[in-house]
Formats: structure tokens, sequence, C-alpha cells
């Protein structure tokens, strides 16, 4: 949404060349636009991970018996004994070791040089090595052995030299645990490999390279039930393997389609059902955000069920979180020009109106409505045609009466662009009435420049197509109701503001439409 008339607050209305619009003022052929507002979708969704991650640690080990001080003081005094225990590969030996191990780490609290420590014990042992052979037997050592990792690849300090143990190796054993082993075991594989995925790039191109992501996508397609821990975990790994979007790897679309599709549908367990939805919510906003390959990523969901999915989503999931990520991504999607016509085809207006007419819903996913309304009118009358037919520009006009500023500013923006693209038909009947000519009103007083804008810009050309209305009466008609509504009283503040395009727009306005002959350079700018 960057250029245009509305990202240069300061600039005048630009003028047009049709009849409505042939006065000084113009009333806007081109639509008014908004510089994008900040994105907080990055930290959101990183706060999401870190989330999740604390949740599946809890999750794992959160029964696994706490030993007491001195135990942990004698473990670590003998670290390398241990170490060199586990790596004995007899059974009952090895996994009373790893089993110390895990629990050194999870409940020791090491310090810093303490966990500098333990890691390069391990490093400089074979004992990653030898786990991996330990991993292809279906027996309690391999547990232990995925159980070790999992601890590991939590750890928040000593992230560069985790990153050196999880090398391909690793990645390859636990990619192969994934896709052949029981449930049980298969979910610690993907917890481990969602959690290195954000830990550091090496981990994460590690993956990429590697069959892992495709191996947890397909194990999600082939489960052939879906109330088990499966699909929870692999929506983890899969959110979390997708959120490295800033490192530009690009995702293989024709994996994650097919396995978000399955875990949007037909889970019965409520608590697994939350998390999952959560989880892979997050995973389509990571590949529909603005990145290297987000094009080619929006275009293959909008043809496929996935789509689809996502709007019932709309209309049916209560959990707001994962309503937020979802209109978020349906609002990335929106960007695509050539592919808006498919969305409203396939239903999006109605399933938006479901939203927008929804109670209680947060500030946030108010304004990913409005700015998915803002992206579905630019410059296309018929698909105004469709949104006024769901009541769009009521809810707007309800959004800038009684939301915060940030909706209301987004609203009113909204409203202006929707009127930009209207014949002067739809203006009579739907723009020049109480509700909206109030909505342009009220923020003409807004401290915001923009906001102030829009405004204008909405009454400008309201009052533009109202020169029409001469035939039927003798003055412009829906000049008569802005005045009514306190529309010149606002232009008349506004043309004294200390914005010097912004007062001059609001004079052109008066002056073309209500005849000014105010000097307005008497006045002192407020």
């Amino acid at each position: 949404m960057d250029g245009g008339l509305a990202s240069r607050a300061k600039s005048r209305i630009k003028r047009g060349k049709d009849t409505r619009r042939a006065h000084k003022p113009g009333g806007t052929t081109r639509p008014v636009t908004l510089r994008r507002r900040v994105d907080d979708s990055r930290s959101r969704r990183t706060l999401k991970r870190a989330e999740a991650l604390q949740q599946w640690r809890l999750d794992s080990f959160g029964s696994c018996p706490e030993p007491t001080t001195g135990e942990i003081a004698d473990w670590f005094q003998n670290l390398n004994v241990l170490v060199s225990d586990a790596c004995s590969g007899e059974a009952i030996r090895s996994g009373a070791a790893l089993m110390k191990l895990k629990r050194l780490l999870f409940y020791g609290e090491l310090g810093a040089s303490e966990e500098a420590t333990y890691l390069k014990a391990i490093h400089c042992s074979p004992l990653m090595e030898r786990m991996c052979s330990f991993m292809h037997f279906e027996n309690e050592l391999r547990e232990q052995c995925l159980e070790l990792l999992c601890v590991l690849s939590y750890l928040p300090i000593q992230r560069d030299l985790v990153a050196e143990m999880f090398q391909q190796m690793v990645v390859q054993c636990l990619t192969e645990v994934v896709a052949s082993s029981p449930p049980a075991s298969a979910v610690k594989a993907m917890q481990i490999l969602g959690s290195i995925a954000t830990m550091h790039e090496k981990c994460h191109l590690l993956i990429h390279k590697s069959d892992a992501f495709r191996r947890i996508c397909q194990r999600v397609v082939t489960c052939a039930e879906l109330n088990n821990p499966i699909p929870k975990y692999a929506s983890f790994a899969i959110m979390m393997i997708t959120g490295g979007e800033e490192l530009g790897q690009e995702i293989n679309m024709m994996d994650f389609i097919p396995a978000a599709e399955m875990l949007m549908t037909g889970l019965s367990n409520a608590e697994l059902h939350r998390d999952t939805l959560a989880h892979t919510a997050v995973a389509i906003c990571n590949v529909t955000s603005p990145g290297p390959s987000a094009s080619k990523a929006r275009e293959m969901i909008t043809e496929s069920n996935l789509f689809l999915q996502m709007m019932r989503g709309l209309e049916s999931i209560q959990d707001e979180e994962a309503l937020l990520y979802l209109m978020r991504s349906i609002r990335y999607i929106t960007t695509e020009k050539d592919i808006l016509d498919e969305l409203l085809e396939k239903g999006l207006a109605r399933s938006l109106n479901v939203q927008m007419t929804r109670d209680g819903i947060c500030s946030d996913l108010r304004r990913d409505l409005c700015e998915i309304a803002n992206n579905l009118v630019m410059d296309s009358p018929p698909r105004l045609e469709i949104l006024i037919k769901y009541n769009f520009l009521d809810i707007m006009g309800e959004y800038v009466m009684r939301e915060d500023f940030s909706v209301k500013k987004m609203a009113v923006l909204v409203l202006a662009n929707s009127a930009a693209v209207a014949s002067d038909e739809i203006i009579r009947d739907y723009f020049a009435n109480e509700l909206i000519i109030k909505s342009f009103v009220k923020v003409l007083d807004s401290l915001d420049d923009a906001a102030a804008y829009y405004g204008v810009a909405g009454l400008n050309t309201i009052l533009a197509s109202g020169e029409l209305t001469k035939q039927e009466w003798e003055d412009n008609h829906f000049a008569e109701m802005v005045e009514e509504l306190g529309g010149r009283d606002g232009l008349d503040r506004l043309a004294i503001r200390e914005n010097e395009d912004l007062s001059e727009t609001a004079r052109e306005v008066l002056n073309d439409f209500y005849d000014s002959k105010l000097d307005f350079e008497n006045f002192p700018p407020t």
C-alpha cells in the first residue's frame, strides 16, 4: 500500500477527470492509500514459538523426578564418567547415564560456564554419534536419547555450541525416527527438529537441506488417527521450521499444503485441536508473510482447499489467537491483486462479514479486517459492490464511531477508498447518509494528519457527486447534508491547521462547494 495520496498525508487531493470529480479538489480518481503500519506479525510469531517451546518442555519433562542438590553436585563432578557410561552401549548402563545427564541439564539450573562445561564434555566425546546408532532400535535407550536431545535443543544460552553438536548425521537420524517410528518416538523427534530450526542459522539450513520437513508433513497426511499426539507436535515442528523466513529458505508448498489441510480438519480432542490449530495458523502466516517466495505461496494456497478451510475457520473458530493468525494470513494473501476476484468468488466477503459482526473481538482482528477490506476495494467498483452486499460500509462506519483510534483510522481509510471507486449512483445510495458522513466528519479534528486527510477525501468525493443533485434540487443537496452533520465546521477548523497542504486542501473544498469567502490567512494556525 505504499505510495499514492494517503501515503503522503501532507499532499492535497489529486484532481480527477470524470464528470463527478471535475471540480478543483477533484474527488480522486486514484484511491487514497495508506503507508503500511508497522507489522507486528513477526514479533508475535516469535513470541508464539517461544511459548510453544516452553509448553512442550513442560509436557515432556514435567513428570521427570527432580534430583536432590547432592545428586546434581555429584553428577556434575563426575560428568565425564557419565558421558563415558552413556557411550558404552550397554542398555542398563547407558540408559541410566543418559537419564542422569538429562535430569542434570533439566533441573540443575546450570550457569553459563557450567552449561558450557556440560556441552563441551558431550561435544568432545562420541556421544552424539552413539546416540544416533542407539536411535535405530525401538527400545528404552532410544527414548532416553531422544529426551536428552530434547533438553539439549531447548538450551537458551549456548546456542552456537549446541548448533555445532546437531550436525547432519543427527538431523538425518531424527528424520528417520519421524518417518518410521511409533508416535511416541516420532513426536519427540519432531519436537527436537522444530526446536533446533529456530535455534541457529546452521541448524535451520541443515533441516532445509534434509528431508525432515517433507517427512513431518507426510507423517501428518498418512496419520490414520488425528486424535493422537502427532498432529499437535507435527504442527509445532512445521510452525518452527516455517518460521525461518528471514533466512530466505523456500518452503516446499507441495508438502506444506496437504499437511496444513489435514491439521485444520477433523480433530476431536479439544486440547489437541486448540494447540494444533494455533500452531498451524502461525505456520500459514509464516509462509504467506512478505518474503521472496510469499507470492507463489499465496497463490498456491488460494488455489487449494486450504483457503476454503481458512474461510470456514473464520466463521467457526472461537480461539482468538488462531483467528488472529488466520486473519493476518488472509491479509497477506489479499495483497496479491491478481487473485482478489477469485477470493471473493470463493466466499471471502461472507466469511469476513461473520467475523466483523462478532462481539468482543480484539482491536488487532478489527484492524486486519479493515486492511483486508481496503485491499479488496482498491481500484475495483465490482468488488466494492460485493462488499456493499455484505454490509461492509455500515460496519466500517460503526468502527469509526465506536472503536479505538487505530481501528478508526483504518476504517475511515476503507470508506475513503470505497467512495473513490464508487459510481454516482452508489454514492447517492450508500455514502450520502448520516452514518458515513459522520464517519468522515469525526476524523476531521484528529491530531493525526493522515486520518484527517481521509475524512477530507471522503467528504470531497460525496460533495463532488452531489453536484448532480442540482438537477433535482436547486443546490448541492449533499453539501447541505454535510453541513447539517458538522462537516463544514470541521473543514473550517481544518482550514487553519498548521499543516499547510492539509489546510489548503480543506480550503479548496470549502471554496468549491460552499463558496467560502473567508480570508483564512488572517486566522492563526492551530
